[in-house]
């Protein structure tokens, strides 16, 4: 077979095929069997009709039709491979000589295909690059931060007392609640205990609660957000049983000895300050990652392919089950799908560029923070990504994650003041990496370790895994 790629803009190939007869003899015999296996002739067995009479019977244009359509993709995937081509989204093909069509025609067929690719990207320096990250003041008072982690502890070991007085922020209040749609009742509960300000329940109530003591009720209207009845207006009539505030403990020597594994107040809090840092850098290096990207998104501004942007935003509202939507939603799917992919270009190109795979101590600990984001263990996270057959996504995450980082420690973070910012936590690597002098700190992660052998049969380089996502096949 010989095959031709000619470039009709950055975003759209066209490959020209010639294939000699003798290599599409294979998908010949094999269209005429399955032909063969689906047609009843009187006189012979099904499977067994000659060859001639299943011409007879079908024509030698439709044999030769099936044979086509089933050697196409074959072809299309090796021209792929021999000129290094990754598609997007579907190929449109024009078959321009078909042979066969009679006994005596051995010659070549003929067509082309055309197929969306993606664009070339030609990544700037990285060494040096400056990051503007923007910080807020969360990020920059540590002795605040360690101040919640302390508030966030007490609360843990907290009691709760009654008060005859009006519920306000913050206060645990029995409660009965019934839910009403005309003469329906949608749903009843008696003494239900519910945070005033956690917003976890219906919208609204926790307004209505506030101000009300025990044994006052009041009756308001809120918009259902799930169940059979979601998106209709409900009459909510609440009761408060009972209000209790939360008394925290004092933080003394034997709050510490009961919450913590110190022995002094002093010793406790300078824990919670070291934790309170490390999270800010978390914090800080989330932002930079962020920045980072975007800004590269936004200086390549890579072009996306009318119809992959199309066929992707239809997916989408798909999947949101949005099958009646306005324009104005249309348009909001379509500048997030089209950054998304913008995204994907970019970080593809940057993971090549770099150029290096993560190790399993990398992968363990993008597995661990991506199952914590998740509310899951690692096993559980790793269930999830087997079960729904996502392993390879997820590896081909963790070297695009990986890249980040390495690319974060070339570039030069500074604040909205030109300020730089120094982020430690950025060059620390996971116990488990393999150092350059050939030295290894061994851990043990078994949550890790099966992910990567989970993805191990299926590790290809990143920019030809999104061929197999991405390119749906050749047909004519």
């Amino acid at each position: 077979m010989k095959s031709a790629i000619e470039n009709l803009s950055s975003t759209r190939t066209k490959i020209s095929f010639e294939v000699p007869f003798e290599e599409l003899q294979p998908s010949i015999d094999a269209a005429r069997k399955e032909i063969g296996q689906q047609i009843t002739v009187p006189g012979f067995r099904k499977g067994k009709v000659p060859a001639r009479i299943i011409e007879q019977r079908v024509g030698l244009p439709a044999i030769m039709e099936r044979a086509i359509n089933n050697g196409l993709d074959e072809f299309y995937r090796s021209a792929l491979e021999e000129h290094s081509v990754v598609p997007l989204g579907s190929p449109d093909v024009d078959v321009t000589k078909v042979p066969g069509l009679v006994a005596t025609d051995k010659s070549d067929l003929i067509f082309t295909i055309e197929v969306d690719v993606r664009p070339e990207i030609e990544l700037p320096s990285l060494e040096g690059r400056k990051v503007a990250v923007e910080l807020d003041e969360d990020d920059e008072n540590v002795d605040e931060a360690a101040d919640k982690l302390l508030d966030e502890l007490r609360a843990r070991f907290a009691t709760l007392k009654t008060v005859e007085r009006p519920a306000k922020d913050g206060d645990f209040v029995s409660i009965d609640l019934n839910a009403r749609i005309g003469d329906d009742q949608i749903d009843a509960v008696e003494g239900v205990s519910f945070e005033i300000g956690s917003k976890n329940m219906l919208d609204g109530l926790d307004e209505a609660l506030e101000g009300l003591s025990a044994g006052e009720e009041t009756t308001f209207d809120s918009t259902l957000m799930g169940g059979a009845r979601q998106g209709e207006t409900a009459t909510i009539k609440v009761k408060v049983q009972s209000v209790k505030e939360r008394e925290l403990p004092e933080v003394d020597e034997d709050f510490v000895e009961l919450a913590s594994e110190f022995s002094t107040v002093d010793e406790l809090k300078e824990d919670l300050k070291v934790q309170a840092q490390r999270t800010i850098e978390y914090q800080i290096g989330y932002k930079a990652r962020v920045a980072f990207v975007d800004a590269l998104v936004e200086e390549l501004d890579p072009q996306v392919p009318a119809a992959f942007l199309e066929d992707s935003v239809k997916r989408t509202l798909e999947q949101q089950h949005q099958h009646e939507h306005t324009p104005e939603q249309d348009e909001e799917v379509r500048e997030a799908v089209a950054k998304s992919i913008r995204t994907s270009f970019v970080l593809d190109a940057l993971t090549a560029e770099i150029g290096e795979q993560p190790q399993p101590a990398h992968i363990s600990q993008y597995l661990e923070a991506m199952a914590a984001s998740s509310g899951m263990n690692s096993q559980q996270f790793i269930q999830m990504l087997m079960q729904s057959n996502r392993v390879e996504d997820f590896m081909a995450d963790a070297a695009k994650e990986r890249a980040i980082t390495l690319a974060l420690r070339k570039a030069e973070l500074v604040d909205a003041k030109g300020a730089k910012i120094e982020l430690p936590s950025l060059f620390e690597e996971p116990e488990g990496v393999q150092l350059a002098d050939g030295a290894d700190e061994a851990s043990e992660d078994e949550g890790a370790e099966e992910a990567v052998e989970a993805a191990e049969p299926a590790k290809k380089p990143a920019r030809k895994k999104k061929a197999d996502v991405e390119d749906e096949g050749a047909s004519a």
